[in-house]
């Protein structure tokens, strides 16, 4: 803590304002596989899958804010226990075929995720016999009795997709991808506490589509529409308690060329992109009647820009990489006027990078 921002009254390096009994654990593990079967010349089927799992929890003196006198912090005791688990799979075929002139690349495929989390709040109490003195620290605090339990959520995000892409080659230069992803979520939101049961589904198909030329040897063209859909999460609660939430869509147009120099030692990608947002979830610091942060849904943005990206060989045994993009992001369309021709926080107009390996 600093005092009244004062770099002078910063306590001791040394203070510590926790207590010696204080812990906290974190422990996790993972398992998973990677497959690969080629069952001809055409077709080879894929398959990868993992399960992770976190565990941990704290019993621990948990400081707040500093009081009125400057010196005092506040603490509270925290009890708590949390548990995530994880499951993955995606499972696809690729192969060629024929039809006619046209040359077809087919990919199609099936993805699951199971997502369970629980965190239980076993208690947290706060009391002025808990504070502590950020220059003289006297640590002989005890866990507050009774308990006082908190939440104890259980969350459940289990998503199913379908997959399936075509990229056709008409003549040399010219191939077109055609595809569609099916996205289906069931979310469950229980407080075991108080009785609380929110369950939501929603699915929705998200086309794609993309178009490449390839005028001459080192350059292609391309352009490209995709589109996305993102089912709610069952962490998340609206004003009312709730997660009664549309879900999340998003539409993007992206023009580009690609071009190699030199043999492939000098690359050049340019691309310009329009991305179109609704319904994205944003916290407001409001508690709702559960004592939980208030989520809620904007109506729609748009981000606009452009990027550049080079890439170097100079000599064999060194790649130089940098990009540079440009982000116009704003609000489009929303229930609070005001809000509308603003700014997306957290995008900047500029970003870049480099990179020598």
């Amino acid at each position: 803590p600093v005092p009244d921002r004062d770099l002078s009254k910063i306590p001791d390096i040394r203070t510590r304002v926790n207590e010696p009994t204080d812990y906290y654990w974190d422990y996790g593990w993972g398992v998973g596989y990677i497959l690969r079967h080629t069952l001809n010349e055409n077709w080879t089927i894929r398959s990868v899958a993992r399960y992770t799992a976190r565990i941990d929890g704290r019993r621990l003196f948990e400081f707040g804010s500093l009081k009125a006198d400057g010196r005092t912090l506040g603490r509270s005791w925290r009890d708590q226990f949390n548990e995530r688990y994880y499951t993955y799979l995606d499972a696809t075929i690729e192969g060629k075929l024929l039809t006619g002139p046209l040359s077809h690349t087919i990919l199609g495929g099936a993805t699951l995720g199971i997502e369970d989390i629980h965190f239980d709040r076993r208690n947290l109490k706060s009391d002025s016999t808990l504070d502590i003195d950020i220059y003289n620290p006297i640590h002989n605090a005890r866990p507050l009795l009774p308990v006082k339990p908190g939440f104890d959520r259980y969350f459940d995000n289990d998503y199913i997709g379908a997959y399936l892409q075509d990229q056709i080659t008409i003549i040399e230069e010219l191939q077109v991808v055609l595809g569609a992803q099916f996205t289906q979520g069931l979310i469950t939101h229980e407080e075991r506490r108080s009785d609380l049961l929110f369950e939501k589904k929603n699915s929705g198909i998200s086309p794609r589509a993309g178009l490449v030329l390839l005028p001459l040897k080192d350059l292609s063209v391309y352009a490209s529409y995709s589109s996305s859909f993102s089912p709610t999460n069952a962490e998340r609660e609206n004003a009312e308690g709730n997660i009664d939430f549309d879900p999340e869509l998003g539409k993007q147009i992206e023009f580009g060329a690609k071009t190699e120099l030199f043999d492939g030692r000098i690359g050049i990608t340019a691309a310009a992109f329009q991305l179109d947002y609704t319904n994205a979830l944003s916290q407001t610091g409001d508690k709702n009647p559960n004592g939980n942060t208030v989520w809620v849904q904007t109506g729609e943005s748009r981000s606009k820009g452009v990027e550049l990206d080079l890439a170097v060989m100079p000599f064999d045994g060194l790649y130089v990489s940098a990009g540079y993009g440009y982000t116009d992001a704003r609000v489009v369309a929303d229930e609070k006027a005001s809000l509308i021709g603003q700014r997306l926080p957290y995008v900047p107009y500029n970003t870049g990078n480099f990179r020598a390996t």
